[in-house]
């Protein structure tokens, strides 16, 4: 079975997005600063390329479930902040505009687990859904 590899151009920036074993593999590539915008367009493919990835990885044969016990996310002035592998992945607002703002802090390379993956769908919806429209 071919790996789908997923590369998205979004308004500052690109996304690839993959399977990698039972973690979603996100780089994000030619950001400003470590920051990548993306328009709702934009946020709205991104959610339904978590959400295929994340659901491929739950029903998969052999994927030992995590119980989800508690946020693990850190909310700061409405942005939400994530430590993956020394990383600090972190969506929101952007502040000058109406995009949605995904920045990282260390590694441009990321694997992210399952649990993380669910959040980071939440609030991405939540983002967009308080932009209107």
């Amino acid at each position: 079975m071919s790996k789908e590899v997923y590369n998205w151009l979004v308004k500052e920036g690109d996304l690839v997005i993959f399977k990698s074993g039972d973690h979603l593999h996100v780089s994000l590539n030619n950001c400003n600063e470590g920051k990548c915008l993306l328009t709702k367009m934009d946020t709205i493919e991104i959610i339904g390329v978590f959400t295929k990835i994340a659901q491929e990885i739950w029903e998969s044969e052999g994927y030992i479930k995590k119980p989800y016990l508690k946020n693990l996310f850190t909310e700061r002035q409405g942005n939400y902040s994530w430590d993956i592998d020394g990383t600090e992945l972190a969506i929101g607002p952007a502040k000058e505009s109406e995009e949605i703002q995904i920045a990282y802090d260390g590694n441009n390379e990321l694997n992210i687990e399952i649990n993380y993956a669910v959040e980071m769908i939440q609030i991405m919806q939540f983002l967009i859904k308080d932009k209107g429209n």
